[in-house]
């Protein structure tokens, strides 16, 4: 018996021991491969123990918040579509040996337009025992950056290259130059090395490529709608108060012109003009 306890706790931890991380981004899929898992069999989540999928009549069906998003697959596969940020999780089988932790990434945005230049930032932490660092773009591999690369000056294309001194600071950033529409796309960063790999920070960056646009001479000044829109309004404005300024002085003309005037004397009569008395009544002395 104590000969096969060793043996037994060996088979226990090689049991329970964590997988190589799935990774996956917001939106996309992941896969697991389900060999040999008859009807009835079930995937949870061990953090949370939800359950994800069953499997009825040869078929993995979603349960809860996972219904609708188990996409098409056949006995020996299940897939998870729509991947959430809050799929997050370990995830075990209660058949065969699955136990997988699955990552869930957000991508970095970076917009460009067509044939200007961008980076793209990766940092890794690197060492003496690192020997692969590798450039992605949508799964596939786009560039693989060596030591012996590097000491040849050969660290990219005429159109895509990294830092010389990359491994020596951790900057592994991606520099493309005339960007074209095909470039668009999500570019991941790792290191592999000893058979594992290890991803860069950002995990991801997703790259939009908008189209060129034409400069306009600069001759041509075009103003924008409202800057149009506030030089009518000005101009109408002063027009009306011109207007009603001058209204304002005819009519104040005319009223001053027929305004009543007091009559002047004239040298002739020297008295015309003057206020008229009435004569006194000084009656008769009576003798």
């Amino acid at each position: 018996m104590k000969l096969c306890l060793p043996a037994l706790v060996l088979l226990v931890s090689t049991r329970w021991q964590r997988a190589e991380p799935l990774s996956t981004l917001v939106g996309h899929s992941v896969e697991w491969k389900m060999t040999g898992c008859p009807d009835g069999s079930e995937v949870k989540t061990r953090d949370n123990e939800v359950l994800v999928a069953k499997k009825v009549n040869g078929t993995w069906i979603g349960e809860g918040p996972y219904d609708g998003r188990i996409g098409e697959s056949h006995s020996s596969s299940l897939v998870l579509t729509d991947v959430r940020f809050n799929d997050m999780d370990l995830y075990e089988s209660s058949c065969g040996d699955m136990r997988d932790d699955l990552q869930v990434i957000a991508p970095d945005d970076e917009s460009v337009r067509e044939g200007e230049q961008v980076l793209l930032k990766c940092y890794l932490k690197t060492d003496e025992s690192v020997a692969v660092v590798e450039w992605h773009k949508d799964g596939k591999s786009v560039m693989n950056i060596t030591a012996s690369t590097l000491k040849s000056n050969r660290t990219g294309s005429e159109t895509r290259h990294v830092s010389p001194d990359c491994f020596q600071t951790g900057d592994f950033s991606l520099s493309i130059e005339g960007v074209q529409k095909e470039d668009a796309g999500v570019y991941r960063c790792s290191i592999h090395n000893d058979g594992k790999t290890r991803w860069g920070h950002p995990p991801a960056v997703r790259m939009e490529v908008t189209n060129r646009t034409t400069a306009m001479p600069d001759t041509v000044n075009t103003p924008c709608p409202w800057e149009t829109a506030t030089v009518v309004r000005t101009v109408v404005l002063t027009v009306v108060l011109t207007v009603v300024l001058v209204g304002i002085l005819v009519v104040g003309g005319i009223f001053w012109y027929r305004r009543p005037r007091r009559p002047e004397a004239s040298p002739e009569s020297p008295d015309e003009g003057l206020p008229l008395t009435s004569p006194v009544n000084r009656g008769t002395i009576a003798g």
